[in-house]
């Protein structure tokens, strides 16, 4: 059988009201404050999606062979909205068996491969919210990378 699956969330989050106490980091700043309304919300991308077509045989314990793409929309990694975190897609393959292969009348076996970021995409998975500065160098420290391409295989076994 040919399945076909897709998930899309879109979102737009931004502060309808956010006031930040200079005088909390800066005694010189004491009773000032800086608002943040209407800034995009730290850590939340505006969209993610999946999509994946996976054949799966009939016989030979449901083998199937799955291609999909995912992707994270951009975003930022701070409340003042200066830095932001760039959008990524990344293109998956996995290989394996729905069903378990029976070793005994007690113990199954599945296998699984999956072939990650096959156009070895340069992406980060992920950010710091509202980052330090590297005090050499004065920049940001905020993104986390994402797994050049990579291959894992897997194992189950089931005891029934």
């Amino acid at each position: 059988s040919l399945q076909f699956n897709a998930s899309l969330t879109y979102i737009s989050s931004k502060y309808s009201e956010y006031l930040v106490d200079l005088g909390q980091t800066d005694t010189s700043k004491v009773g000032q404050t800086l608002n943040y309304k209407d800034n995009k919300m730290a850590g939340v991308p505006d969209m993610y999606y999946n999509v994946s077509l996976r054949y799966v045989a009939k016989d030979f314990h449901g083998l199937f062979a799955e291609i999909s793409a995912l992707g994270v929309g951009k975003y930022f990694a701070d409340d003042a909205n200066k830095y932001e975190v760039p959008s990524y897609n990344i293109i998956n393959m996995s290989f394996g068996m729905e069903e378990y292969f029976r070793i005994n009348s007690y113990t199954g076996i599945r296998l699984y491969l999956n072939l990650n970021n096959l156009t070895d995409e340069k992406y980060a998975a992920s950010s710091f919210i509202n980052p330090s500065m590297d005090k050499a160098t004065k920049q940001a420290m905020y993104l986390e990378s994402g797994l050049p391409r990579n291959l894992s295989l897997g194992i189950s076994l089931k005891f029934d």
